[in-house]
C-alpha cells in the first residue's frame, strides 16, 4: 500500500456528511495508520541515517509563555549521544543532540502527546519517522502533561490546536528551520488526546451533549471519571465558544487510539494533500 492509498483510506472518513460509529472509526483510523507505519518503515531501510535532537522554546501568545518544543531530524552525524524518554518502564531512544542538519527539504510532521504525557513518549516514533526523511516537532502541551495534568485543563483542545499552529508558524519563518522544511508537505499525529487534537486541526468538531450522553451510559470509563460523569467536561465555561478554525491545517492526519473519537460529531469536508512521503 502506497501513501495515496492510505490517504484515501482518511479521507474516506473525513468526507462523510455524517460521522460513522466510534468503533468503525477507530477500526478505519488504525488500519489507516498501520497502513502509514508500514510505509514509514520500508521508506526507512531506504532513507536510514542519524537523526538528530534539538529543544526549542517557542513563545506562545495564546498561552502567554514559552512552549518546549522538542524536534527530531535527519543529521550528518556530529552531535552529543542522547537518549530521549528513558524513565523506569522504557527504555531511550538515542539522537545526536544539537546535530547538524542533513541538506535538503524535508516533511514536517507535528506530534501531539496523550493526556497526563510529554512529547518525549512519543520518541520511539519520532526516530523512525527522522530516519526515514521527516522533520518531527511536538511541544508538552502544558496543563496536560505528566504530573501536570487536570479535569479543567484536559477539555482545552482548542490550547493544543493553537499551540501545534504556534510551532509550525514558528519554524517555517525560523532561518534554523525554514530552508530544511517543505512548506507543502506538513502533517500532523497524535496519540490519545493528541489524536483528537489532530482530528480538530483536520476539521472534526466536539459534540459536548453527545460526550455527556457516552459518559451517562459508561460511567466507569476513565476519562468520564475524570470528568466528573462527564458533566465536569461540559460545563467547561466557554468551550464551546473556544473551538475555532486555527491558521494551519494539516496536509495529512494520524491518530493513535483517539481519545473521544465518540464525540465527534462530524469532519472536516476538505481532502487531505498527497500525504507524507519522502
Amino acid at each position: 500500500m502506497n501513501m495515496i492509498e492510505v490517504e484515501k483510506a482518511v479521507s474516506s472518513i473525513e468526507g462523510q456528511s455524517s460521522f460513522p460509529k466510534p468503533n468503525e472509526v477507530l477500526m478505519r483510523l488504525t488500519t489507516a495508520f498501520a497502513a502509514f507505519f508500514f510505509v514509514v518503515i520500508s521508506t526507512a531501510r531506504v532513507f536510514a541515517g542519524e537523526v538528530g535532537l534539538q529543544d526549542i522554546r517557542v513563545f506562545s501568545h495564546e498561552r502567554g509563555s514559552a512552549l518546549a518544543v522538542t524536534i527530531w531530524y535527519p543529521s550528518k552525524g556530529d552531535g552529543e549521544p542522547a537518549l530521549v524518554g528513558e524513565n523506569r518502564i522504557f527504555e531511550g531512544t538515542p539522537a545526536s543532540k544539537n546535530a547538524s542538519i542533513r541538506t535538503g527539504r524535508f516533511p514536517l510532521v507535528m506530534l501531539s502527546h496523550g493526556s497526563g504525557s510529554r512529547v518525549e513518549g512519543m520518541a520511539w516514533i519520532a526516530r523512525v519517522l527522522a530516519e526515514a526523511g521527516f522533520i518531527v516537532a511536538g511541544p508538552n502541551h502544558p496543563g496536560t502533561t505528566s504530573g501536570h495534568s487536570t479535569p479543567a485543563a484536559t477539555p482545552k483542545i482548542w490550547e493544543r490546536t493553537e499551540d501545534i499552529s504556534t510551532i509550525i508558524t514558528a519554524l517555517v519563518s525560523d532561518a534554523r528551520w525554514q530552508a530544511s522544511i517543505n512548506k507543502d508537505r506538513i502533517g500532523v499525529l497524535g496519540f490519545s488526546l493528541g489524536g483528537s487534537t489532530a482530528m480538530e486541526l483536520a476539521g472534526a468538531r466536539a459534540d459536548l451533549d453527545a460526550y455527556a450522553r457516552y459518559c451517562d451510559d459508561y460511567p466507569a470509563m476513565m476519562d468520564c471519571r475524570w470528568f466528573e460523569g462527564g458533566r465536569g467536561f461540559v460545563n467547561n465555561t466557554g468551550y464551546g465558544r473556544k473551538i475555532r478554525s486555527t491558521q494551519h491545517r494539516p496536509g495529512a492526519l494520524r491518530t493513535i487510539e483517539p481519545r473521544s473519537a465518540h464525540r465527534l460529531c462530524g469532519a472536516g469536508r476538505s481532502r487531505p494533500g498527497d500525504g507524507l512521503q519522502s
